[in-house]
Parts: C-alpha cells; structure tokens; sequence
C-alpha cells in the first residue's frame, strides 16, 4: 500500500483483508474512484484526504457505492444539524465543563472483537442547567472525530459504546425529543465507524421508559445493537464486556476515568484549530445537482428506508 496511508498493524491488516474486503494492490485504484467521483459532485466543493476515503471504504467493506452514499451522507448532515458540527471550539465555556465532566473517554484496552470501546459517563457528573444534550452530543462526535483521524483499531474494528449513567440528571428527560433522537440517529448511521454494540447500564426507568417510547424513531439497524441495563440488572454487562475491561473506579482495570479524562481534554483542546478549519466542510445545498437536501428529507428517510442515502455501516 501507497505510504501516504497510515501504516496497519499485521493484526489489523489481517482482519482488513478478511472482513473488510481489503485488497492491499487495490486500495489505490478505490480511493481514486471515490476521489473522482467526489470531485463531480458540486455540492461538495472541498478537497478529501487519501485517508479519509481508505476509512469509508474499510466501513463499508469496499463497496463503492455504498461508501459514496455515506460519504455524501456524513458531509449533507454536517450542513442538516448545524448544531452538532458548528461552535466547536473546545475552549468555549460549556464544552469545557463537559470536557472537565469527562462524559466520553476512549479506553486504552480494546473489547475481545478487537474494537475501541468508548465509556460515555452521563450521571452526577452532569449538571442539566449547564450542561446542554446538544453539547454533550457534540464533545462526543468531536471525540470520534479525533478516532477518525488517529485510531485505526476504531476504524477496522469498529466501537463498542458503553454509556454509564447511573445517577442521570431527570431533567434531562424533555430534551430526549424525538428530532433529537432522530438527529443522533442519523449521525450515528452517517459516521465512518462500525458498531459492534451499545450497552446502557444504570438505566433509570424514566430514561427507559424514554427510550421505549421513542425508540420507533430508530433504524433496526440501530435498536438491535442497543442492549439496556437497569440498576437491578446493570453487572449483567459483564456477559458482554469483561469487568476488567472497564476503568479502575469501575471496577476494572482498563486505565484510569481520571486521568482519561484529564488526557482527552488535553488532546481535544490540541485540536482547536483543526475543529475551526473542519467545520467549513460539509455540503453546500445550494449547489446540489436536483433538489437542495433539508433536515425534513432525512427523517423520512431514516423512518422510511428511502430517498437520502444514510449508508448505515452499524456492525456491517
């Protein structure tokens, strides 16, 4: 492989090739197809880097159409939830508390599958009048941005997300509204990363009951990789994930919450300026050959199955 692509481990190359369609002599030939085809598309008037392409085409193990549906899906709906993917200077002052609040940290041991597990911390550590789900939303994309860009075993092997909330904040309940669901929905869908699983533990009822009744509004592909623990059953996630594989103030011995938090923070403030420049990238509807896209268009999409492209790559 060309050497302007990140170097993989034998481990990863090997997995690459046999669940990901990777063909070592072919990779230079994909890119430049995607490449091309990018460069017509009108609306996307920005250049995309090599790597960026190899990571669409790993999480959608190599199918070409499939990973121009997602990419033309990642840039649109950069444009569609502005408030998600704009104002992302970690210094600002709410996205510090949230950073400070340590409510996502990639953990330093990967899950038996090989993926990346990322610990979601969304209890006492959140204080809902100043603490926004919008923001909380936003850190963790960031945070998945930086695993785009750094993180091949994320990239290969997918993310397991655990998000602990034991102790959430119930006035958080009203801002759990359907277009926000919807809104991460698509994201999630969108985003070049494949997940092997998402595990809520400590789930309150009034959260669960949330859940229940808006999870409609959720692709199956999504829901079926969802698995809800309560506070009753919650050391029933030690069947998915080892107990060792969480942080020591959980139990484990998978790092250190603390000083996770205090690394990831530090790493997301060095990538102020990038975050700045980034946000410029996403598509221009004005441009757009046919009709522009709009926020509409992509929640009947994602309940229907049709029109806007959502690529889903969940687990693949």
């Amino acid at each position: 492989m060309a050497s302007r692509y990140r170097p993989l481990s034998e481990q990863l190359k090997k997995f690459a090739q046999e669940e990901l369609n990777e063909v070592e002599d072919r990779v230079d030939d994909d890119v430049r197809h995607i490449k091309d085809w990018f460069v017509k598309q009108a609306h996307l008037n920005f250049q995309l880097e090599d790597q960026l392409v190899l990571s669409f085409l790993r999480c959608t193990k190599f199918r070409l159409e499939k990973a121009k549906e997602k990419i033309n899906g990642y840039f649109t709906m950069r444009s569609l939830i502005p408030a998600l993917f704009s104002t992302r200077d970690p210094f600002l002052p709410e996205l510090q508390r949230l950073l400070n609040a340590g409510i996502m940290v990639p953990l330093p041991k990967v899950d038996e599958r090989g993926s990346r597990i990322l610990l979601s911390t969304s209890g006492k550590n959140l204080n809902p009048d100043t603490m926004s789900l919008q923001s909380f939303a936003k850190i963790c994309y960031m945070i998945a941005d930086i695993l785009l860009r750094e993180d091949d075993q994320a990239i290969v092997n997918g993310l397991t997300i655990v998000i602990a909330c034991k102790g959430a904040q119930h006035k958080y309940v009203p801002q759990l509204t359907p277009t926000f669901i919807k809104e991460q929905a698509y994201v999630v869908l969108n985003a070049p990363f494949r997940i092997s699983g998402m595990y809520i533990v400590d789930c309150h009822p009034i959260f669960h009951y949330a859940y229940n009744i808006t999870s409609f509004l959720l692709p199956q592909k999504i829901k079926k990789r969802v698995v809800i623990f309560t506070e009753a059953n919650s050391h029933e996630v030690y069947t998915n994930i080892p107990r060792d594989l969480f942080p020591e103030e959980l139990g484990g011995s998978n790092g250190s919450l603390k000083e996770l938090t205090v690394e990831w923070k530090k790493k997301v403030e060095s990538y102020r300026e990038w975050f700045l420049q980034d946000e410029k990238l996403r598509s221009n509807e004005d441009l757009r050959q046919g009709k522009p896209k709009a926020s509409s268009d992509f929640f009947e999409a994602n309940l229907s199955g049709t029109n806007l492209p959502v690529g889903g790559c969940s687990g693949g």
